[in-house]
């Protein structure tokens, strides 16, 4: 369902990355979970709403499409 992104997956994702051994795996957690807040974050300012799902590619917009609308 590119290009959305779905919290549960952001959080096995940055977390699988803090907990390596690589400093450089470390570093891509934060970004990403920097960059997952700002989506969120920005998708509420513009909305008054969190989503389910955003879409990672245009900071702020709910995801869509898939198998059934956005709750």
């Amino acid at each position: 369902d590119a290009p959305n992104g779905w919290p549960p997956m952001q959080h096995l994702i940055v977390e699988g990355l803090v907990k390596s051994n690589s400093d450089e795996a470390k570093t891509l957690a934060k970004d990403i979970a920097l960059r997952w807040l700002q989506i969120n974050y920005d998708g509420y300012k513009q909305s008054g709403k969190m989503h389910e799902k955003y879409n990672v590619e245009e900071c702020g917009t709910a995801g869509g499409g898939g198998e059934y609308s956005p709750q």
